[in-house]
């Protein structure tokens, strides 16, 4: 099975911590687990992506949008990334 888990942001917490470590169950039960976070500038070096990448898990990062034009391409990369 193929699984994308969303994260809403990529700072240290609980619920970020708690998706990193079930997407790494996930996979090591033979599924294809990979995350996806909305980041904003500076994000990239983010404590919870090196807890991922530690876990061998691939993050898609997106960058939030604030205009129409921004917004429908990142909506439209996202659903590149699901397919």
């Amino acid at each position: 099975m193929r699984i994308l888990i969303g994260l809403h942001h990529v700072t240290l917490g609980g619920d970020t911590i708690n998706a990193v470590e079930l997407a790494a169950r996930l996979r090591d039960r033979g599924n294809s687990a990979s995350l996806f976070a909305f980041t904003s500038p500076g994000d990239e070096k983010a404590p919870l992506l090196l807890m991922a990448a530690d876990r061998g898990l691939k993050v898609h990062l997106f960058r939030r949008g604030r205009t129409l034009r921004e917004r429908l391409t990142l909506f439209r990369d996202l659903a590149r990334t699901v397919r």
